[in-house]
């Protein structure tokens, strides 16, 4: 989960910012990114807080308003009105519950100019968190080539369905 969960960072900022240098940091994230993260999270993802529901074809996976901000905060260490506000863009709110359609996998798209490889990544602890240290591939003709790296930080948390982890920063130079 811990690289799911960095792909899905870099994929916010890098598509808005279009540098691969960033130093994006979990108090800094926006109430957008954070419903993204919430959204690819519980699309990708179960969690005790969700209903899974089908409705003829389209399964959905349904929740509290109260649950969404739990998630929320679980992931990025925070959730307000201005947060689950923006989520309410991923999501279907029918009788005080928010129904997100959850059909196979997924995906944040065409990897496009960059990504974050899960090749050789390096697990390490630095100070009180969790390092990921791993390449980011740049598109050179036909294929990628590594470009820079990244280092993910995550800390210690209670949650036992995100593995007990928080993002913390994402750091490319």
């Amino acid at each position: 989960r811990m690289c799911d969960i960095v792909a899905w960072v870099f994929h916010c900022k890098y598509n808005s910012q279009k540098t691969l240098k960033m130093n994006v940091k979990r108090e800094n994230l926006t109430s957008e990114d954070k419903a993204f993260l919430t959204y690819a999270y519980i699309y990708q993802y179960g969690d005790y807080r969700l209903t899974n529901v089908n409705k003829g074809y389209e399964p959905y996976k349904v929740a509290s308003k109260e649950n969404i901000m739990a998630i929320m905060k679980d992931l990025t260490g925070s959730s307000n009105e201005s947060d689950i506000q923006a989520f309410a863009e991923y999501a279907t709110i029918k009788e005080n519950k928010y129904w997100v359609m959850a059909i196979g996998e997924f995906e944040v798209g065409d990897p496009g100019r960059a990504y974050l490889s899960e090749n050789d990544l390096q697990l390490s602890i630095e100070g009180n968190r969790v390092k990921i240290t791993g390449d980011v591939l740049l598109r050179e003709g036909f294929g990628y080539i590594p470009a820079r790296k990244f280092n993910a930080y995550f800390t210690i948390s209670d949650s036992p369905d995100l593995d007990f982890v928080m993002f913390d920063e994402l750091l490319i130079q």
